[in-house]
């Protein structure tokens, strides 16, 4: 069953005849829900960049407006284990999503792939918004004034500035990603998307609690295919003992051609050594020690068509998956969602 959440109150001014004093009444009435369902219908014509600038913002400053709940639900949460007998990462057509199965695949086995999660017409929307993001950031970069290159590309401000900078704005560009929260654009079509399928409530239902996402952990994707690569758990820099679930999204062919990823096809229940064995960086896990903690689990390259993706947790190992002779770049969006009552306060939260 579908979480319920808050209810859009009553106002006197109709939000269809004067939607932006609508919002600001439900701002100053702290019910944001409405007030972003408001703004939200606001910039569906696309002729409203400052709107779609204005919901990041928004949305940021809910989640701290909320805070973090006082309880949380009992973790891990039971699950019949559909998959028993899968050796490698298990997998399932997006008609058969189910929550049991993203949880009997991510706790149970490591990671769950979803094979046509996000339609055509998502889809094209989406690779329009990475294209269009990258050209964006270079301009700006290059001297455009933002006013020309939003809502392509607009840099956020936490409420902290000291959380994030445009240092390394620029690694993370240098990397081959623009953040998600930087590109009014895309984050309002990726949350549209993720409404649309269903998504956001198989999501709410796998925490048991609406879920957050991540300002720097959010990423658009576009990889050459001489990248760098290294092992890595994400659970090294969140810690072990918070719910997350990252939704890496396939925007373009990938695993044969192009750089995909590649995944211990076991769930970890360690956090295994990072910087030691010949390790590439600090954060890193070297192949040795990939060797030592795999224990005889297999390592998987998925082969993916634009519009799958693959669901996994902090505790997963995995690599971008490169190899001599790929050609082409790799669209994606890597997107991480957290359940608000153990978020990690670092990762710049947003209210969805």
């Amino acid at each position: 069953m579908a979480l319920k959440f808050a209810r859009k109150p009553k106002t006197s001014i109709d939000p269809r005849r004067y939607p932006k004093g609508a919002a600001r009444h439900f701002i100053a009435a702290g019910e944001y829900d409405a007030a972003i369902e408001v703004l939200t219908e606001i910039t569906l014509d696309g002729l409203h960049p400052e709107v779609e600038e204005q919901l990041i913002d928004l949305r940021h400053e809910v989640f701290l407006a909320h805070g973090l709940p006082e309880t949380a639900p009992l973790w891990p949460p039971t699950f019949d284990d559909i998959f028993v007998g899968v050796e490698t990462i298990p997998e399932v057509n997006v008609k058969d999503l189910s929550v049991n199965a993203m949880r009997a695949g991510v706790l149970g086995h490591g990671a769950l792939i979803v094979r046509g999660l996000f339609d055509e017409q998502h889809v094209a929307r989406l690779q329009l918004n990475i294209t269009k993001a990258f050209d964006a950031f270079d301009a700006a970069a290059s001297g455009t004034p933002l006013s020309e290159v939003t809502p392509s590309y607009r840099p956020f401000t936490p409420s902290d500035p000291e959380q994030f900078n445009d240092i390394e704005r620029g690694f993370i560009r240098e990397g081959a990603g623009v953040l998600m929260a930087d590109s009014p654009r895309g984050f309002r079509d990726w949350t549209a998307a993720v409404k649309e399928n269903g998504l956001f409530d198989k999501i709410a239902e796998y925490f048991g609690e609406r879920p957050a996402l991540s300002l720097s952990k959010t990423t658009l994707r576009d990889v050459p295919a001489d990248t760098n690569y290294g092992w890595h758990q994400d659970g090294a820099f969140l810690g072990k003992d918070i719910r997350s679930l990252n939704v890496w999204l396939a925007l373009s062919d990938c695993g044969i051609d192009a750089p995909a990823l590649d995944l211990v096809a076991r769930r970890m229940e360690e956090i295994v050594p990072t910087g030691v064995d010949g390790a590439i960086f600090n954060w890193s896990v070297s192949e040795t020690t990939v060797e030592r903690f795999r224990h005889g689990a297999p390592i998987v390259r998925p082969v993916f068509a634009p519009g799958d993706a693959i669901l996994f947790d902090q505790m997963n190992l995995h690599s971008t998956g490169v190899s001599p002779g790929m050609t082409k770049n790799r669209l994606a969006i890597e997107s991480w969602f957290f359940a608000p009552s153990t978020y990690p306060m670092k990762e710049t939260p947003f209210y969805l």
